[in-house]
């Protein structure tokens, strides 16, 4: 299987990221993980995989922050367990994740194929 990672450390230098970078990083590795509908993974699992660096002071609350806008906003179903709150992408809101990712990052027409299917 083909995966593709972003090295931020190679092109940011410390710079923080901006609210709507983290937002489409965070639906391209729900994405990536292919957590359409009904495959859910754990809240806290969005904050995984970012270099403390590039989130700025609130560090991972800031992830957390965001991931409330993002179901906010429609674009992350949440399902509360008695073990925590599990999230996945909207099947329904799928063409505007797509739109919302390829803003801010690169997507390559293999990666739709397998990602987005």
């Amino acid at each position: 299987m083909l995966t593709s990672y972003v090295n931020l450390d190679e092109h940011m230098k410390d710079e923080v990221i901006t609210d709507n970078e983290l937002k489409s990083r965070i639906l391209h590795k729900l994405a990536r993980h292919r957590r359409w509908g009904g495959k859910h993974t754990s809240f806290d699992n969005l904050a995984k995989g970012f270099n403390p660096r590039h989130l700025g002071k609130e560090g991972f609350e800031r992830i957390k922050d965001l991931g409330e806008q993002l179901i906010r906003e429609g674009l992350l179903i949440w399902k509360p367990t008695h073990y925590g709150k599990e999230v996945c992408l909207n099947p329904k809101m799928k063409t505007r994740i797509i739109e919302l990712i390829e803003k801010s990052i690169k997507i390559g027409d293999w990666e739709k194929e397998i990602y987005f299917r």
